[in-house]
């Protein structure tokens, strides 16, 4: 998969006003990368439209219904992280949005609860 501006982050200008979007606050990378969503009935292959330090965004032709609880494997590539090899993340996740594009491509915004490393690194929860 290709990663597009990864050096180069966005920030949502969402506000908390009434009939708006919910403000987001993390800064967002455009990458796309491949992204395999663990389901009760296998493997669901997703590409990321973005990410940050609290969620990711994900093209995905599966339901997912909003506040659904979510476990899915990305590879985080060791030129983005500064590390000798990639990294396995396996996250733990509550689907917060579900939209779809002007493309008329199907994403959800998953909020990240938990993730682990797997090819080295510290595991934790969001916000430690």
């Amino acid at each position: 998969m290709q990663q597009a501006n990864a050096d180069k982050p966005t920030k949502n200008e969402d506000t908390h006003e009434a009939g708006h979007k919910p403000a987001r606050g993390s800064v967002r990378f455009p990458m796309q990368l491949p992204l395999r969503l663990l389901t009760t009935t296998g493997v669901v292959e997703c590409v990321t439209e973005n990410l940050s330090a609290a969620g990711v965004l994900f093209e995905v032709e599966a339901d997912l219904a909003e506040g659904s609880l979510v476990e899915f494997v990305l590879m985080m590539p060791a030129a983005v992280l500064g590390t000798p090899r990639d990294v396995e993340v396996r996250c733990v996740g509550r689907v917060v949005r579900r939209e779809t594009d002007e493309k008329g491509r199907r994403l959800a915004a998953v909020s990240i609860d938990q993730y682990k490393l797997e090819n080295g690194g510290q595991d934790g929860a969001v916000g430690d």
